[in-house]
């Protein structure tokens, strides 16, 4: 049986997870973020004083051998102008869970058996921490939120160095999950606060370049204002391996054509689709991971969300190819 992590956060990371829980014989363990503190996330976390549940709920249910029947309950958002507007079920019940059994690491556990996940959640941390960013015009922007929707003055501008503050140490599970590992693959997601916020805590950056196994990357489909603006898929490969200490054994790109209409859509956000100029490096892997259903936001959702999500059954074909 082969020992398969992922690692990131946001939305991204949910759509392999699905892939993965359709695939035979192997164990799968999901190494998510904790520096989350917009919307109704970081509302809780403030609040209760807990680290972020959303990222977590969605892989959680993403590993569901009933995601069908309860993801629309539990990802579905409170309405009217109470403190409840904006918080899904999902989240307000890994909370309570959290609050109840007294640990981040047995709610989850708890969560995920209760879900019938197959495969286990694991937070990066166990520690509350924050996200950090210092950009090429000088600025340093503290909170995973702020550096995600970014102020006029950092829309146009690079990270030049992600940390965290306080530096925290790793959760053991997942420090663990990285050592026996035979493949981690990485996003799709947010670059800086899905992707390499996992790397800026020490102990992951010191397992991941000394780990044996290979890793993948799920290339996004478009740039991200203020993370990867006007970035090809080159850059953004030495930008992620400067973070992970060691080089990617794959890069997995987009070879389906974006629509016109999209593209425009997009557009109007000063993004675009993610310029394919890895011509000559033999690790990149072409092929079709666009999908044709399209995400619709939530009414009662504060953030700014991706039109645009990779097709699972199509990131299963391509993992098969990878591992088989």
């Amino acid at each position: 049986m082969k020992n398969i992590i992922t690692i990131g956060g946001g939305n991204g990371q949910p759509v392999v997870l699905r892939a993965l829980k359709e695939i035979d014989d192997i164990d799968i363990k999901a190494i998510v973020t904790t520096m989350d503190d917009g919307g109704s996330t970081g509302r809780l976390r403030e609040e209760l004083d807990i680290l972020p549940p959303g990222d977590v709920m969605k892989c959680a249910l993403a590993l569901s051998s009933c995601e069908n029947k309860l993801s629309e309950f539990l990802l579905k958002r409170f309405s009217g102008d109470n403190k409840l507007k904006g918080h899904s079920a999902g989240n307000m019940l890994l909370s309570m869970m959290v609050k109840y059994l007294g640990s981040y690491d047995e709610a989850i556990n708890s969560l995920s058996e209760h879900l019938k996940s197959r495969g286990k959640v694991i937070p990066v941390t166990n520690k509350k921490t924050v996200l950090r960013a210092k950009y090429n015009n000088g600025d340093i922007v503290n909170g995973e939120h702020k550096i995600d929707e970014p102020v006029n003055s950092n829309k146009n501008s690079k990270i030049q160095k992600l940390s965290i503050e306080p530096i925290v140490p790793a959760n053991k599970y997942a420090v663990e999950a990285i050592q026996n590992a035979d493949y981690i693959f990485l996003g799709p997601g947010d670059l800086y606060t899905s992707v390499i916020a996992n790397f800026v805590v020490p102990d992951i950056k010191e397992a991941i370049s000394k780990a044996k196994a290979k890793i993948y990357y799920f290339m996004n489909l478009m740039t991200k204002k203020g993370q990867t603006h006007n970035l090809g898929a080159k850059k953004i490969v030495q930008e992620l391996e400067k973070y992970l200490g060691r080089r990617i054994n794959g890069i997995i790109i987009n070879s389906d054509t974006i629509s016109k209409s999209f593209i425009s859509r997009y557009e109007k956000a000063d993004e675009k689709p993610i310029l394919d100029n890895l011509k000559n490096d033999i690790r990149t892997i072409r092929t079709s991971l666009l999908s044709r259903n399209f995400i619709f936001k939530d009414k009662n959702d504060t953030l700014s969300r991706s039109i645009l999500k990779h097709d699972s059954l199509k990131i299963k074909k391509v993992i098969l190819k990878i591992i088989k």
